[in-house]
């Protein structure tokens, strides 16, 4: 990833951050001074809930074959000297892709099996259901084995 887009990444993530923290101290300002009613009481619980659960979306959308897996390489495994998506002749991502990172989690794939589909559910639906997809840890130290 490269220093600058990592940087205003970074910095996003720390906003977003301090602005939930401070919509939490209001919260509790507000509650100790009973100046906070209910209705406005949930109203601020839901922005603050939203501002520390919400994630940052990059959609790379284009024809079939237009460089967008080249594009995710340079942009976040540059510093890995490898291709992590494939992106060579004959080996093209040929469904979604979705990347993502949770400092929470360990590093790993998540895997949605074929036979969800025949479940009729909607993508958004199965996000919210853990038991669903399959996981495979990633050693991040063996690249040879991201590869």
């Amino acid at each position: 990833m490269s220093h600058s887009l990592a940087h205003s990444v970074d910095a996003l993530g720390d906003w977003r951050h301090g602005l939930e923290s401070r919509v939490r101290e209001l919260g509790r300002y507000l509650r100790e001074h009973e100046l906070l009613d209910e209705p406005a009481a949930d109203l601020l619980e839901a922005m603050r809930r939203r501002l520390a659960d919400e994630k940052l979306v990059v959609a790379f959308v284009a024809e079939f074959s237009r460089g967008k897996s080249e594009l995710i390489n340079a942009i976040f495994f540059a510093d890995t000297g490898r291709r992590v998506v494939p992106a060579t002749p004959g080996r093209t991502t040929m469904c979604p892709v979705e990347l993502g990172w949770d400092a929470d989690e360990p590093p790993g794939l998540s895997l949605l099996p074929i036979d969800t589909r025949l479940q009729g559910l909607a993508l958004s639906d199965l996000r919210r259901q853990p038991r669903a997809w399959t996981h495979q840890p990633l050693d991040m130290d063996d690249v040879d084995g991201l590869a």
